[in-house]
């Protein structure tokens, strides 16, 4: 999906501000207005990714509200990486995440789908 104009990325900008006002307390992370591909079709929308480990990502996670079955994980060869879908207003909202270790056991984080970037 092409964009030509900011108008078409408004809502998804506003999700922006929706994150930032409501989850506030939460760590920082990048927030990314673009057209993503969600697990229906592509549109714009934002990718917040978390770069500080998987604590981060599943405070993140609890507070989007997105199910741990729900979860993609894939074992990169440098780190794990975690994604989730929900929507805020309406708008996609990926969560994405990465760490180098695995998730506490006290850690819901049980995941869904489970891939293999690199074959070993």
């Amino acid at each position: 999906m092409s964009t030509t104009t900011l108008g078409e990325q408004a809502a998804a900008i506003a999700a922006c501000s929706v994150l930032a006002n409501r989850y506030a307390h939460l760590p920082a992370a990048d927030l990314k207005v673009s057209a993503v591909i969600t697990p229906h079709a592509v549109t714009q929308g934002v990718t917040v990714s978390v770069h500080d480990g998987l604590d981060v990502f599943e405070a993140w996670r609890e507070a989007l509200d997105i199910s741990p079955d729900s979860l993609t994980i894939q074992h990169l060869p440098s780190c794990l990486s975690l994604e989730g879908w929900t929507f805020t207003n309406g708008v996609p909202v990926r969560l994405i995440g990465y760490g180098d270790e695995a998730p506490a056991p006290t850690t819901p984080l049980t995941g869904g789908a489970h891939t293999a970037a690199h074959a070993v």
